[in-house]
């Protein structure tokens, strides 16, 4: 999950800088802050020998952010107008 989350996080922000979003900076620092996060469940989880209680508050922490992240930040992406070509020039 970590090596993905990174992954999908670099493309995503590669994207962002590409057309320019006006909100990469935030929106990097929210996905920074996941990171964060997902590093720190990665020992809780390890601590407690992944204990049924431990995996089941990670997941619905993964699957709440997730949730929210796509629907509200990632739509805002996705929102902003193309750069026209003829702006261009």
């Amino acid at each position: 999950l970590k090596s993905y989350t990174l992954n999908h996080f670099s493309d995503e922000e590669a994207f962002q800088r590409s057309i320019g979003y006006e909100d990469y900076e935030n929106h990097k620092k929210i996905h920074d802050d996941f990171v964060q996060t997902v590093i720190e469940y990665e020992k809780i989880l390890q601590e407690q020998n992944y204990s049924s209680e431990s995996v089941q508050k990670f997941i619905s922490i993964c699957s709440k952010w997730i949730s929210y992240h796509i629907l509200n930040k990632d739509q805002k992406i996705v929102e902003k107008p193309p750069v026209s070509l003829s702006s261009l020039h």
